[in-house]
């Protein structure tokens, strides 16, 4: 019985010593080797991460490149549209000044007709008495002709007065009407301009929207990938330790 007793205290005093020297180094490895497969996981999404982050960025280039140009567009468009205002503005004066015109060559020529319809009420009441009473008071027959001829003369310049002042008057009305169309074209042509530079100022709007979102993103990869660096930097300094501790237990069990 006292012999069995021995032997049994033998037994566990071996698996003592057995269990307490080999399982320092197993449960050290153990511990390197879940160190060092967290460490390969995390090369893994550190890799990722910056894999992100480098998309990103050439997205982020891509869209910085894409909103200049809109941006260079929205600009030679405001150019375009600065122009035509400036060319309506120039048409509308234009046409207010053709109106103008019109009415003081309407104003002269109603004064004119005035002039001749007096004229003509004259003659109708007087049966050119006053022309022939002219013509009576000349000297000789050459002065009477002469008179004749004058008042012809004058007859004839007043007829081309007037119908110089009808041409111009159409002329000027005309000119009015093709400077309204052209008001009209300008109008539209800045219209439609407007239109553009709208669309340009919503695609750049857009694009910024877009591009914040891919700066975002790309910074929270960054930073993601900074972190884990920063863990694969803690346990490569554990493994380290580790591997230092089973040298000296090693060392100190041999």
């Amino acid at each position: 019985m006292r012999y069995l007793r021995n032997i049994l205290f033998l037994t566990a005093f071996l698996s003592a010593v057995l269990s307490a020297s080999p399982a320092a180094p197993s449960g050290l490895d153990s511990r390197i080797a879940q160190e060092e497969a967290r460490m390969r996981i995390l090369e893994k999404q550190i890799s990722e991460h910056q894999r992100h982050a480098k998309q990103m960025g050439e997205k982020e280039k891509g869209v910085l490149g894409e909103i200049n140009s809109l941006d260079q567009k929205k600009k030679v468009t405001e150019q375009r549209i600065k122009v035509l205002e400036l060319k309506l503005e120039k048409v509308k004066n234009t046409i207010a000044g053709l109106q103008a015109e019109v009415k003081l060559t309407e104003a002269e020529l109603a004064e004119m007709m005035e002039v001749l319809e007096n004229r003509l009420v004259d003659i109708y009441k007087y049966g050119g008495v006053a022309e022939f009473n002219l013509l009576l008071s000349s000297a000789t027959a050459h002065e009477a002709m002469e008179t004749s001829f004058l008042l012809h003369k004058i007859a004839l310049q007043d007829e081309a007065l007037i119908g110089d002042m009808l041409q111009k008057k159409d002329r000027l009305i005309k000119a009015a009407e093709q400077m309204r169309r052209q008001e009209k074209e300008l109008s539209a042509n800045t219209a439609s301009l407007t239109g553009e530079r709208k669309t340009y100022r919503e695609e750049i709007n857009k694009s910024n929207a877009f591009l914040q979102k891919v700066r975002t993103e790309k910074s929270l990869h960054e930073k993601a990938a900074r972190e884990l660096l920063q863990s694969q930097k803690e346990i490569q300094q554990t493994v380290m330790a580790l591997m230092k501790k089973k040298r000296e237990e090693e060392a100190r069990g041999t």
